[in-house]
């Protein structure tokens, strides 16, 4: 169970902001599929993480 995440003030200890729902993602992704909606054609590109974890691109006209 999550608990109550509460930030204080130093002075007077009064609570500035409580965060009662709170939940952090850490996120690894080994493939991103990039779309650009601008422009006429449109852009896209896909991303590959390799065994290396180096990032590879590939342009993709679609």
């Amino acid at each position: 169970m999550l608990q109550a995440v509460r930030f204080l003030e130093i002075m007077g200890g009064r609570s500035l902001w409580e965060l009662e729902n709170f939940c952090l993602l850490l996120l690894e992704p080994v493939k991103v599929d990039h779309l650009e909606l601008r422009g006429e054609p449109q852009n896209r590109w896909v991303y590959h993480r390799n065994e290396n974890q180096e990032w590879l691109t590939e342009a993709i006209n679609p």
